[in-house]
């Protein structure tokens, strides 16, 4: 079994299908989703419809029903309402406030096999209804001269039979059965089954036979039986009802079941009576149990109609759907894990080609990776591991769009590059015991997290290594196996050269993955070490206002850190108020699995579904949470920003654009390196003979279509070099365009007048796609290179 097998074999244990509680213990299972679901808006003729396909008769169950369904429904205990959901108070509102009431009729062939019903009460009469709706020939013979069997003996207009009296059950059938010619045989009593299996002069005889002739009736020896029986080795006969001591809506519910059977019979030769599953393993969310107040039923025990809204909407819909509350991804894309699977698993298959579909391919880049979905999954069912799994799969067999994840790694590659990695001891430091690592995007985000926080722990630790690098997520995320293995090999190399400290790591997701890979190496989270080193005193203090700190979609599991950022918080004067959700099931700020560009509005929909979960300001200790949360303005600080005062708006900062991120991590280098090791950054980046003047509005464009502006400068500058520009007369623009790596870019821009040597250019627009465009030989009549 392969690994994506063992992953398909855990979806067997999903119980995404139960029914809820109130359908699984009604005789006719009742569709309560979609009966609520229109009640709740007032679609009584939608609903009606509904109602009349599960139970046949509806004015008659509407009046008879015992309603076992009271008996397991969550809204019955005193804490959620004390009064089960009234879904026969419905009900009733539905047939008294219904329309349209005709029955479908139903244009399909006749079929040619023929049904005996013994018996015109309840049940027999569903059972013929049944079948002759999907154009079964069916006769009815009743030993009596009318319809309705025991109804006449209990339809006495009182309110223990919801008011039934005879012209309301008779008037029922006569609507009912409107639309289907079944012959009813008044006053025929059927004394031998033989009567009916034979040449009767009536044609060939009949392929089935219900007996339902009532409490005490003739069985023609079908009770002693426990499975039906075959006469003539031809003709099925099946028995229920009343005639098998049940009440009369069970009778009517035995009916309907008996015609699937018969069915069942007539397509596949199974003899056997229905299965009633009146059990379910639905499993409710405690976060739908909430108290909600019961409207009363009026006297004639119907819902007022000024209240069926309000007694729909206090039902629970009890489904497993936790999935669905907490797994962004299911809640977005409106799919169930058990099409989840099957799309994944269409993907994932060998003979799948680029021509044939792979509906999965963006579905499995836009999980976040952040572990919630086994966790909140009564069944544990791990897609996490799953699609990251899928991702590994996509990128082995070559099918991985490598748009989704090539701006990251290329972020990745500069952060580990010369640019901005620093892996070294203090000066005169042979070896440490501990070194910082501070991740890759807490220096671009905010330079002093990293530098205030180092020079902090050298006063703890004057041998304090720093260990500026990534720890390789974004390769992980992106399923290349073979890079992430070299990633993970540098790490190690570099963790063994400082002499294999204890790391001292900031980011809760660099300590993710540093303990699954490079598990040999011991870590602490910064926030664990700074509380057991002490002298730690918070420069920003809380003031009045309520705050609420937002645990990042790793820590889950790691209870110290999370109670030592609120011990933080709280010495500064923070007041804390806890996250409904979030405190106890911890998702992603949308960062995770680097979804943006798989799916920008998806990843809009993650954030502002955090940012949502309360009006309070958040403290967080994570910086990509940050930035996600500032981006969409939320006010949000980092827990460094209480430590050591940096953000003078209390969550109200400017983040860096990608390229600013760029210009921090290489500033940073060269703080730290003249800092601690007194050394000048060796590496300067090329002198360009051009310079661009962009727009905030621009910059802020670039940075949500992941564009760089050093890339964009590369392009103008080719443009201008080579020649190869457009000059767009009416606008007083030049467009122009060039492949780096796998990406082309387009510039729109104009010249910028000014009084030195330097050229100036602003730019107008810029976008980028995946075509790649095959450059001319010839342009404006010159013979130009074309490998450019």
């Amino acid at each position: 079994m392969t690994d994506m097998e063992r992953f398909y074999e855990q979806f067997t244990g999903c119980i995404q299908k139960e029914v809820p509680f109130c359908q699984a213990s009604c005789p006719f299972h009742v569709d309560i989703f979609d009966f609520i679901e229109k009640v709740g808006r007032g679609a009584y003729d939608a609903a009606y419809k509904t109602y009349r396909n599960a139970v046949t008769f509806p004015a008659i169950v509407s009046a008879l029903c015992h309603e076992p369904c009271k008996t397991n429904c969550p809204r019955k205990e005193a804490a959620y309402g004390g009064n089960a959901i009234e879904l026969r108070g419905l009900e009733r509102t539905v047939v008294e406030q219904a329309k349209s009431k005709d029955p479908t009729y139903y244009n399909v062939p006749k079929k040619k096999q023929r049904t005996a019903v013994i018996g015109a009460g309840i049940s027999g009469l569903a059972c013929a209804l049944r079948l002759a709706s999907k154009k079964y020939e069916v006769e009815v013979f009743e030993a009596s001269d009318r319809l309705g069997g025991h109804l006449w003996n209990i339809a006495d207009g009182s309110d223990a039979v919801g008011g039934l009296t005879p012209e309301i059950f008779l008037a029922e059938f006569e609507l009912q059965l409107s639309e289907e010619e079944i012959p009813i045989h008044f006053n025929r009593k059927i004394a031998d089954l033989s009567e009916l299996i034979g040449d009767n002069g009536e044609g060939q005889g009949f392929d089935a036979i219900y007996v339902a002739t009532g409490a005490g009736g003739e069985d023609f020896g079908l009770l002693d039986k426990d499975e039906p029986i075959l006469l003539n080795e031809r003709t099925a006969c099946f028995a229920g009802g009343s005639l098998k001591g049940k009440d009369t809506i069970e009778a009517l519910a035995d009916g309907i079941n008996i015609s699937v059977s018969i069915e069942t019979y007539f397509k596949t030769e199974k003899l056997s009576y229905p299965e009633d599953q009146r059990t379910t393993k639905v499993k409710v969310d405690p976060s739908k149990l909430t108290y909600k107040k019961w409207p009363a039923l009026d006297e004639t025990g119907k819902i007022r109609p000024e209240d069926v809204q309000a007694e729909a909407e206090r039902c629970l819909r009890c489904q497993c759907d936790s999935c669905r509350i907490y797994c962004d991804l299911v809640s977005y894309t409106g799919k169930w894990p058990l099409r989840i699977k099957d799309e994944v698993q269409a993907t994932m298959h060998e003979a799948q080609t680029e021509l044939k579909g792979q509906p999965a391919k963006r579905l499995i880049n836009i999980c976040t990776h952040c572990g919630l979905c086994d966790d909140v999954c009564p069944a544990q069912i791990d897609m996490d591991s799953m699609f990251l799994e899928a991702r590994k799969r996509l990128h082995r067999m070559g099918r991985m769009p490598w748009a989704y994840h090539d701006f990251w790694l290329r972020d990745m590659e500069f952060a580990d590059g010369k640019w901005a990695s620093i892996v070294r001891t203090p000066p005169g430091v042979d070896k440490s015991e501990y070194a910082f690592f501070p991740g890759c995007q807490m220096g671009a985000s905010e330079p002093r997290y990293v530098s205030e926080t180092y020079r902090w722990l050298l006063s703890k630790d004057p041998t304090m290594a720093l260990f500026l690098k990534c720890c390789g997520t974004p390769v992980k995320w992106a399923g290349d196996e073979e890079k992430h293995a070299e990633t993970i090999y540098r790490l190690r190399k570099d963790w063994e050269s400082l002499g294999k400290p204890k790391l001292v790591v900031a980011c809760p997701t660099c300590i993710n993955n540093i303990c699954e890979f490079l598990p040999e190496a011991e870590l602490i989270s910064l926030y664990e070490f700074m509380e057991e080193t002490g002298g730690m005193k918070p420069v920003m203090k809380g003031e009045s206002e309520v705050w609420s700190v937002f645990d990042p979609c790793s820590s889950t599991g790691k209870k110290d850190l999370r109670r030592v950022v609120r011990a933080f918080a709280t010495d500064a004067g923070f007041q804390l108020e806890p996250l409904p959700v979030q405190e106890e099931h911890s998702a992603c700020c949308s960062y995770g699995g680097q979804v943006s560009i798989a799916n920008r509005d998806y990843a809009d929909y993650v954030i502002n579904k955090r940012i949502s979960e309360s009006d309070n300001p958040y403290i967080t200790y994570c910086v990509n949470c940050r930035d996600n949360f500032l981006g969409a303005g939320k006010r949000t600080i980092h827990i460094l920003d209480i430590l050591f005062g940096f953000d003078d708006t209390r969550g109200q900062a400017k983040t860096p654009t990608f390229s600013q991120r760029r210009e921090n991590r290489v500033a940073l280098k060269r703080q730290l390196l003249k800092e601690f090791w007194e050394e000048e950054m060796e590496e300067r980046k090329p002198e360009t003979k051009i310079r661009l003047k962009i727009s905030p509005e621009l910059q802020a464009k670039l940075h949500s279509e992941h564009i760089l502006e050093e890339e964009v400068l590369q392009v103008v500058a080719f443009c201008e070099e080579k020649g190869r520009k457009i000059l767009l007369a009416e606008k007083g623009t030049f467009s122009g365009y060039r492949q780096i790596g796998h990406m082309t870019y387009w510039v729109e821009y104009k010249p910028v007048e000014t009084d030195d040597s330097e050229k100036v250019f602003e730019l107008v627009n810029a976008y980028c796609h995946r075509m790649k465009i095959n450059l001319e030989a010839v342009w404006n009549g010159k013979k130009v290179d074309t490998d450019m």
